[in-house]
């Protein structure tokens, strides 16, 4: 490292920290120190892997600023739920929300769940609806269209809350600003058509949510001419967008039945409120536009801030109550600049190896994460990416695919054998303590990373022990978090009880609840603004006009392309199996004897059929990408047109054998560029740079990162 600082600058020193699994939790201080020594060695973040951010990029597109719901609404709602795009009762991670949705359809809620496959999910609400892979909105417009057409529209919500009565010009796609039709008029009111004068009105930015119209009466429906400008409401132009979406069409595309789609718009509507949980299932290249559509209904029903209605992600960490601790504080340190750091985009990172003027990316050090085997595709890591460092450096708690292909390997110790703050679970907060000492090689973060500050010169700022960081962590808040020191079997309730929490506090009662308020936390409802260039809900977003997507669309996805479809017509969909453990109970033998029982190449027999396939079948799937060998299960449970298998065994199961990450779409990669995903990355950094977040705090460095997790095609056949 101190050789490659010295030739190419310590910004040549790249860092991935990943923090999906355990240790390396958001706010861990496996975390806090890698981002820690990141920033005060003034070295490269390499930028996150956008695999959940379709639903992110939503709430930047329609509210200027990313927000999440918490998943305690849940608890709340016992009228009706849908669930869109994910497994949340039987799916590890969101299987934290199981009991939830089991406790809630007992108490007579009725739920209904859209996705491309049957899955734990499906098998336990009162509806299960199937939809062709990618084309989730397709039913959400043909069901929008539905709730426009029957008149089950919220008017008030739209006029109140959205950008429904602003006119836009017909010529240009913007909205219609007093500077157009007045000179010397000003740029930043935007026109409305009072209905009071029957003529175009301009109001300013809305700057503060419910603040009304004052003096004017807009029309949420309206179209006409100004000084020689046509013009129409941005809901007249939903309305017409929506013509084409009827039932009938969207069945065309979807599969789902014209009939059905009229019954699931009534029962959304009628149903309120209505709980609307997303997933992180649509990882298509039209994720952004899938997740617009779907929420356009909570927009038009009013179920946007609905006591137990609105929507949540049901795959988020966010617990919507209570704060939490974060460790800016410990990462950041005040005596280095929090610009001390960069972050840089894979893309941008493959484009320098090309040219030798560029800033030279020399060394990685995988601090968290284990992209070899997670991040596709892994032969853009094995060919294009790790060929051109002079180090790779991981550090894990486990032997992984990063280490086989790293120079060095660092071994980090378990949670069962360090100090640890753990304060993303069921609103508590958990103290860790060794049970053990670390075995063999393995070191605590913070012997890791005081070694190695001791040898390149900041050794100074990381002499804390691995307790004393878990300390620093709790005692050194700005503002104390309130917990309720007791807790008993439905837990603490009254803010009398609370009390600020303290590292001797946690250190004695080993868990604490946080001070969680009676009524579940609904971010979207208490947010007093939407960061919009109108203040308002942009369901139309003039940002868009350019790339044409000021409205929610079906976008293209490479699953659908017919062109494609042609040489490989079943989808490559790859998914976690139902014992996959995101953290340190990966490697235990009995797990992995368990998981291998799900080992294999999934097919519908419809499909097996059609190529003269049995189950039991040795068989190649394969792309332009490569080929992988396997044995083929026939499920009826995997829907015709999809090939399925799991990604989470390592490259040791595939000897002389593709892994499935190298037949996977490369992820933030140049060949993956969408309009949509160009203009998202322009936007999200606009709102990083507007709050003063440092560019090494930032999740998305390039203006490249759909997610296309599941956006692959191939075929298969039988193996000579």
């Amino acid at each position: 490292m101190n050789e490659l600082a010295e030739k190419y600058g310590r910004k040549s020193i790249l860092f991935n920290c990943f923090y999906c699994g355990t240790p390396g939790n958001k706010g861990s201080i496996t975390d806090i120190l890698s981002n820690r020594f990141l920033n005060v060695y003034g070295a490269t973040k390499l930028e996150y892997e956008a695999v959940d951010y379709a639903i992110v990029m939503q709430d930047l597109v329609d509210g200027g600023i990313p927000m999440t719901a918490g998943r305690d609404l849940i608890t709340a709602n016992s009228s009706t739920i849908f669930i869109w795009g994910g497994n949340p009762i039987g799916f590890t991670r969101p299987a934290r929300v199981t009991r939830m949705f089991l406790d809630a359809r007992d108490r007579g809620a009725k739920i209904v769940h859209i996705s491309n496959l049957f899955d734990n999910t499906s098998a336990k609400v009162d509806e299960w609806v199937p939809v062709k892979t990618a084309t989730d909105a397709a039913l959400a417009l043909g069901m929008a269209h539905v709730l426009i057409r029957d008149n089950m529209v919220d008017e008030a919500f739209m006029l109140d809350e959205t950008v429904g009565p602003l006119l836009v010009r017909s010529d240009t796609g913007k909205f219609l600003r007093e500077a157009d039709v007045k000179e010397g008029g000003d740029p930043s009111l935007f026109a409305i058509f009072d209905t009071k004068t029957s003529q175009v009105a301009f109001i300013p930015r809305q700057e503060k949510r419910h603040s009304g119209y004052g003096e004017f009466a807009p029309a949420l429906s309206a179209e006409g001419e100004v000084n020689g400008i046509a013009y129409e409401s941005a809901y007249t132009k939903l309305c017409k967008h929506l013509e084409k979406w009827t039932p009938e069409y969207q069945e065309k595309i979807t599969g789902v039945p014209a009939e059905k789609c009229e019954h699931l718009a009534h029962l959304y509507s009628e149903g309120s409120p209505t709980l609307l949980c997303l997933g992180d299932g649509v990882r298509y290249a039209n994720g952004t536009q899938s997740y617009r559509a779907i929420r356009l209904l909570v927009y038009l029903t009013g179920n946007y801030c609905k006591p137990n209605g609105g929507s949540i992600m049901t795959a988020g960490i966010t617990e919507g109550m209570g704060g939490g601790l974060g460790g800016n504080g410990l990462i950041y340190d005040p005596s280095i600049p929090v610009d001390n750091a960069d972050m840089v985009s894979l893309t941008d990172i493959l484009k320098s190896f090309e040219d030798p003027e560029v800033q030279q990316y020399k060394a990685l050090i995988n601090a968290q994460g284990n992209p070899l085997l997670n991040w596709p595709n892994k032969d853009l890591w094995r060919t294009r990416f790790l060929p051109n460092l002079d180090l790779f450096v991981t550090i894990e708690i486990r032997f992984t695919d990063s280490c086989r292909w790293s120079d060095y390997v660092l071994p980090e110790a378990t949670a069962f054998e360090r100090y640890e703050v753990i304060d993303v679970t069921d609103n508590s907060v958990v103290l860790c303590e060794p049970a053990i000492d670390p075995c063999g090689e393995a070191r605590t973060a913070a012997d890791i990373w005081r070694g190695l500050a001791e040898r390149v010169g900041i050794a100074d700022y990381f002499q804390k022990t691995q307790e004393e960081w878990a300390q620093a962590l709790v005692d050194q808040q700005p503002e104390k978090l309130k917990v309720f020191p007791e807790v008993t079997h439905g837990g603490a309730t009254g803010a009398e009880a609370s009390v600020e929490l303290t590292y001797d506090l946690l250190k004695e009662k080993k868990a604490v609840h946080k001070a969680t308020p009676d009524i579940p936390f609904d971010l979207y409802a208490v947010s007093p603004f939407f960061a919009t260039t109108t203040g308002r809900l942009e369901f139309y977003n003039e940002n868009y006009t350019e790339v044409g997507k000021t409205m929610a669309d079906l976008d293209d996805a490479w699953v659908l392309n017919e062109d494609d479809k042609k040489r490989y017509p079943l989808q490559f969909f790859i998914a976690r199996h139902k014992y996959f453990m995101q953290g340190q109970f990966t490697n235990i033998p009995e797990m992995e004897a368990l998981a291998y029982t799900q080992f294999g190449v999934a097919l519908n027999p419809v499909d097996a059929q059609a190529r003269g396939l049995r189950d039991g079948d040795k068989i190649e799937v394969f792309n332009q990408r490569g080929v992988m060998k396997g044995v083929l299960h026939l499920r009826e449970d995997v829907a015709p047109g999809i090939c399925h298998t799991w990604y989470s065994f390592d490259e040791t199961y595939y000897k002389d054998n593709c892994t499935p990450q190298e037949l996977a779409t490369p992820q933030n990669a140049p060949e993956t560029t969408t309009p949509m995903a160009i203009v998202n990355g322009k936007l999200i950094q606009g709102v990083f740079s507007m709050v003063g977040m440092p560019k090494s705090g930032m999740f998305i460095a390039g203006e490249t990162t759909p997610e296309v997790i599941f956006d692959q095609l191939c075929e298969i056949r039988k193996a000579e």
